[in-house]
């Protein structure tokens, strides 16, 4: 039954409604207009920084979608096109760009500024939170915790088992002497998982000789998954990655690599616990000590050390891998360096009971030079990607809290202002002479500040005993020049179809 009580109301509901619509839409305007002004501010900052023209609503995205050899070129154009900061636009985030020494240092000195970028999210699946991903107060813990672990004695434990991975490269490089020029760097790969498995995991791996390769084509797939989604906006979007391929490679890639991760862990657990129950009290706990010990007695989780483990097996190796086979070519090309390395390791080891010790090699400072500088021509880690914790200067240019910067290390490197001649090979630049008055930024192959690379005497200490053992045994060279390369960045730098080398039985050594 109508009532005229129910009529009456449902007459006031009827009259509301016009005014609430208008209401709601004044709201949305409003709203909108606000988001509107927000917008505009926060453009507006970088509206004075130069870079290549974009499209409405995606950017720059269509130059970023190119192979990875001309996107790497194209990044080293546009500082010789706009200066040494300029931004891209992938969609409607800005992502700036930097490549010179004094625009660097604002970022890299800052203790504010070390977290990295959004982008590193990507890789959690693979490497969790670990030194290289992880932020703020777990990384600040965790680098002080581990930072001690890196410490002279523990390198010296190092040299035996990196000298007889070594050995053991250089019998296998014997079935490529007097042949056709071969890529290198799948042998260099090899011995750099063994060398980081046996010092800093305390776990004999054997990769080489089982020619184990899973773990490197993993590591691999990884990375290229890893360097596509950072520059391609909508595969940052979980729900439409998960329906492409890479969603499945990247699955398979990270089983392979958390299997070898449980393997190494399960087996060192198994060698303490060994240790402990010897009958001979002389013997117990003489196993030598690795990096996976020390997080071990440090009370660490299980959940920690399989981060960490999955974050140096992958960082110990790949940036000792590209050090080395860059370094390959370079001396490749100038047998005059490979016999100046090879006189020098002869003096020193006249002089010593012991020219594999960490004083012996630390004496060796062509050969230190020889590796700088490779390192400044092929830098190994050619970019990094940091946000910006607080407003930042750089040059003229004010970063608002939240800038995404990337810091592209190899143009740094290739500055002629600090470096003449960039492109030349020359070890005489790391003299100490002509290094005194650089800039403290001109030269950050391990990047700088407090987020350093923790390992990186560890790193120029495994490259520097490679490099004279397969020196002691062949004489390099090449046909291939620094004009044939097409060089591209992954998280490492690479070039499309490897680095060729040919051997030679060496006639003659300087230890003779």
């Amino acid at each position: 039954m109508v009532t005229a009580a129910s009529m009456s109301m449902s007459a006031g509901e009827w009259a509301w409604r016009p005014v609430s619509g208008v209401l709601a839409a004044i709201v949305c305007v409003l709203v909108l207009v606000v988001l509107l002004i927000r917008r505009r501010r926060y453009v507006a900052f970088y509206e004075n920084i130069p870079g290549p023209k974009g499209y409405p609503v995606i950017g720059n995205v269509l130059q970023l979608l190119g192979p990875q050899t001309e996107l790497f070129k194209m990044y080293m154009k546009y500082f010789r096109d706009f200066g040494d900061v300029y931004v891209l636009w992938v969609g409607t985030s800005p992502f700036v760009f930097i490549g010179s020494a004094e625009a660097a240092q604002p970022l890299l000195s800052s203790s504010a500024c070390i977290e990295k970028s959004a982008e590193y999210k990507l890789l959690e699946k693979w490497l969790g939170t670990g030194l290289v991903t992880s932020k703020g107060e777990k990384w600040h813990q965790r680098r002080k915790l581990l930072t001690p672990s890196f410490h002279f004695k523990l390198l010296e434990s190092f040299i035996q088992p990196a000298s007889s991975c070594s050995d053991v490269l250089v019998q296998l490089l014997r079935k490529e002497v007097d042949r056709e020029e071969f890529d290198v760097t799948e042998y260099i790969k090899l011995v750099a998982v063994d060398i980081i498995a046996e010092t800093a995991m305390g776990y004999h791996l054997n990769a080489q000789l089982n020619a184990r390769c899973d773990f490197i084509k993993a590591i691999n797939t990884l990375s290229a998954i890893s360097q596509k989604r950072f520059m391609t906006p909508w595969l940052k979007v979980d729900s439409i990655y998960n329906l492409t391929s890479y969603a499945k490679q990247e699955d398979e890639a990270c089983n392979v690599v958390h299997q070898l991760r449980d393997t190494i862990v399960k087996g060192r657990r198994e060698t303490r616990e060994s240790s402990k129950q010897e009958s001979n009290p002389k013997e117990q706990g003489k196993i030598r000590l690795s990096l996976l010990d020390f997080m071990m007695e440090n009370n660490m989780s299980d959940e920690d050390i399989g981060e960490e483990v999955d974050t140096f097996m992958f960082a110990g190796h790949d940036t000792v891998a590209t050090v080395v086979s860059w370094s390959l070519f370079v001396l490749a090309q100038h047998k005059t360096v490979q016999e100046k390395i090879l006189e020098e390791f002869a003096a020193v080891s006249a002089s010593t009971e012991n020219p594999f010790s960490v004083g012996s090699i630390n004496k060796l400072e062509y050969l230190d030079r020889c590796v700088k500088e490779v390192m400044r021509l092929y830098t190994p880690v050619p970019l990094i990607a940091r946000t910006a914790n607080v407003p930042l200067k750089i040059n003229d240019y004010y970063l608002p809290e939240g800038t995404r910067i990337l810091t592209i290390l190899h143009a740094i490197h290739m500055d002629p202002k600090h470096h003449a001649d960039p492109t030349s090979f020359n070890p005489d630049r790391f003299l100490s002479e002509n290094t005194a008055d650089k800039h403290p930024f001109s030269y950050v192959p391990f990047s700088a500040g407090s987020r350093n690379c923790i390992g990186q005497k560890y790193a120029m200490l495994v490259v520097k005993i490679i490099l004279i053992k397969i020196l002691e045994a062949y004489e390099l060279s090449t046909t291939m020049r620094s004009t044939d390369l097409k060089m591209y960045a992954e998280l490492v730098l690479i070039n499309e179809g490897g680095i060729k080398i040919s051997l030679e039985e060496r006639k003659h050594s300087a230890n003779a």
